[in-house]
């Protein structure tokens, strides 16, 4: 309940593709917790917080930062309560503004002003590394692996956190879980690349940029790995640099996501 008087702190999250903002959305806060988000249409509320739908980023930063104040009407509850803004935040989002995109929009660490959170998930015998055919697949264990790639994320300001199973059913939880909290994911998925349906469409419903990664060159191996059932739905495909195929994976997705 807000008291008498008191006003809520707004955040303006101005969230582009490219250089031009696509949409915006307001982020109130009231005492210690944040009590709703809501998206700005293109005309409207937009308009009045004197922002113009497609500007460039630049203008709106450096034009709009610290000028904005008084009533904005329904900022997440049914009646709008003033407020004052006190910041303007870049975001970046790819999906298509609707009803159903708000929620993820507003808690999205790129549009909110945190790390990017990144999940890695790798799929069957991969937690044999280190020792699974060595010539194939190096001598580096999987924690050796995914410590030196969570170095790596801190240096460009990242979290990560890694999931690996030998079960199909688990990976496809893990990016199912991956919707609520995650910027972006790196999946080897082992052999179930070549096979799995379900992981394809748990790819697709997580909604998010995927990089599929792969240790070895799967095209200069066996005939039945050369078709990925996962890559025409991913971002993109890194394979055949060892454990470097995850930082080449990771450098992308941030750059993707930058």
């Amino acid at each position: 309940m807000q008291r008498s008087g008191e006003r809520d702190r707004l955040t303006v999250v101005a969230c582009g593709l490219g250089h031009y903002t696509a949409s915006a959305f307001i982020r109130r806060e009231r005492g210690d917790g944040v009590v709703g988000a809501t998206e700005l249409e293109r005309t409207g509320a937009l308009e009045a917080l004197g922002l113009e739908p497609e500007m460039r980023i630049e203008a709106l930063v450096e034009g709009s930062a610290g000028e904005f104040g008084g009533d904005v009407g329904d900022t997440g509850e049914p009646l709008g309560c003033p407020g004052d803004v006190v910041d303007v935040q870049l975001g970046f989002h790819v999906a298509t503004v609707g009803e159903n995109v708000t929620p993820k929009l507003a808690n999205s660490s790129y549009c909110s002003g945190m790390a990017p959170q990144i999940l890695v998930i790798n799929g069957p015998n991969l937690n044999l590394l280190g020792t699974r055919e060595p010539e194939v697949y190096g001598t580096d264990t999987l924690d050796d692996i995914v410590a030196e790639l969570t170095a790596i994320a801190a240096e460009r300001g990242a979290k990560l956190r890694h999931v690996q199973s030998n079960h199909e059913g688990a990976l496809i939880d893990a990016l199912h879980d991956a919707r609520e909290w995650a910027d972006g994911v790196i999946f080897n998925p082992g052999a179930y690349t070549h096979t799995s349906i379900a992981l394809r469409d748990a790819v697709i419903s997580s909604e998010l940029p995927v990089v599929e990664t792969h240790l070895s060159n799967v095209h200069a191996r066996e005939e039945f790995r050369h078709r990925s059932m996962l890559s025409g739905v991913c971002l993109g495909v890194v394979l055949g640099f060892g454990k470097h195929s995850y930082a080449a994976a990771l450098d992308a997705l941030l750059r993707h996501l930058d």
